[in-house]
C-alpha cells in the first residue's frame, strides 16, 4: 500500500491538536504516518502528542528541544517523513475522512507529483461549512500552473490566496527540490514554498473535492498586521530574484500585481487600526502615504460614527 506522511506542527495547541491527530488517523487510507511536531510548546500539548503516540504506532512525535517558528517545525517533519507522499496539517484543522484517499486517487489518475483538494472554511470550532476556500478550481482535476498560481495570488475578493493551499507532494520531488520553509519569512513562507515546487513545472493538479477543513480562529485587530502583509508583499520581489527567467512574462506581471495589492491591503489594515483607535491623525498620515487610500478612508469613518451613534438613536427611539 503506499504510505502517506502527514506533517503536523504544534505549537501551544492544546485544545485542538487532539482532533487534528484523530483525524489524520481516522483516514480511510489507513498506510499513514502521523509526524507531529512539537515546537517547544508550554502547555499540555506534549502531554497530548504522547498519549496519541501511545495509542496508536503510526504517531510519530518529534519533540524539538529550542522553538523553530512554524517553518522550523515543518521542515523538521519534513527530514524525518518516510511516507512515498507528503502532505501538512495545520495543528487547529481537520481532514475529512476519505481525504488522502481521494487526494491520491486523483494524483495516479493524472500521473502527478502534487495534488490539492479545495477547503472548507468554518469558524472556529466549527466543522462544517459550505463556504470553499479555492475559486480557480473549476473542474476536475484543474492543471495548477506557475501562471494561475501567481494570478489568484494576485487577486482579492471572496476566495482565499493559493498559498492557503495544503498540497500533497511526492516524496521524490520533495528531495529532488530538497523542498524546505524558508525560515526567515515569518509569514507568507506557504507560498513561498508552493513557488519554489512550481517554478520546475511538475505536473501539479487540483481536485474540487473539499477534503481539508480550514477553522479560522478571529482574534483582535493585529497591530502587527500591516507589517505581515508588507512582508507578503517582498515575497514578490523574492520569487522574482531568486527564479528570474525561469518565470514567463505572465507570472511575472502578476507578481508585480500581487506585491502592489500587498502593499495596498497594508495601507488600508494601518488606516483601520488607526480609526479603530481614534488615530485620526495617524490615519491621515496612512492616507497621506497611498492616496488611494482615501475613499476607503472616508468609508471606514462613515461605519464607526454610524456604529457610535447607533446607540443614542435606539435609546432616543425607545424613549
Amino acid at each position: 500500500m503506499t504510505k502517506i506522511s502527514i506533517v503536523i506542527p504544534c505549537y501551544n495547541a492544546e485544545a485542538f491538536i487532539g482532533d487534528a491527530i484523530a483525524s489524520a488517523l481516522a483516514q480511510s487510507h489507513a498506510d499513514v504516518e502521523c509526524i507531529v511536531v512539537d515546537d517547544r510548546s508550554t502547555d499540555d500539548s506534549v502531554a497530548i502528542i504522547a498519549q496519541a503516540a501511545a495509542g496508536d504506532p503510526r504517531v510519530k512525535p518529534v519533540f524539538l528541544p529550542e522553538n523553530l517558528g512554524a517553518s522550523g517545525a515543518r521542515n523538521a517533519g519534513l527530514a524525518v517523513a518516510s511516507g512515498d507522499w507528503i502532505t501538512l496539517l495545520d495543528a487547529d484543522d481537520l481532514y475529512r475522512p476519505t481525504r488522502l484517499e481521494r487526494l491520491l486517487a486523483t494524483a495516479l489518475a493524472a500521473d502527478a507529483a502534487v495534488v490539492v483538494d479545495n477547503q472548507q472554511v468554518c469558524a472556529f470550532p466549527a466543522t462544517s461549512s459550505t463556504q470553499l476556500a479555492f475559486g480557480f478550481i473549476h473542474e476536475d482535476p484543474t492543471q495548477v500552473t506557475p501562471e494561475l498560481y501567481f494570478a489568484e495570488a494576485a487577486k482579492f475578493g471572496r476566495w482565499l490566496s493559493p498559498g492557503y493551499m495544503k498540497p500533497m507532494f511526492r516524496a521524490d520531488l520533495v528531495r529532488a527540490l530538497n523542498l524546505r520553509f524558508d525560515p526567515r519569512f515569518k509569514t507568507g513562507e506557504d507560498f513561498l514554498l508552493y513557488a519554489d515546487a512550481l517554478v520546475d513545472r511538475p505536473r501539479f493538479v487540483a481536485c474540487a473535492f473539499a477534503g481539508y477543513v480550514y477553522r479560522r480562529r478571529e482574534g483582535s485587530l493585529s497591530r502587527a498586521g500591516g507589517e505581515h502583509l508588507r512582508a507578503q508583499a517582498l515575497l514578490s520581489d523574492v520569487i522574482v530574484e531568486r527564479y528570474g527567467d525561469k518565470l514567463s512574462a505572465q507570472a511575472a506581471a502578476s507578481l508585480r500585481a500581487r506585491k502592489q495589492l500587498m502593499s495596498r491591503l497594508a495601507g488600508l489594515h494601518d488606516v483601520r487600526v488607526a480609526i479603530s483607535d481614534r488615530d485620526f491623525g495617524g490615519a491621515l498620515k496612512a492616507v497621506t502615504l497611498q492616496p488611494d487610500l482615501a475613499m476607503a478612508a472616508v468609508d471606514m469613518l462613515k461605519r464607526k460614527l454610524a456604529n457610535a451613534l447607533a446607540p443614542a438613536a435606539d435609546v432616543k427611539r425607545a424613549a
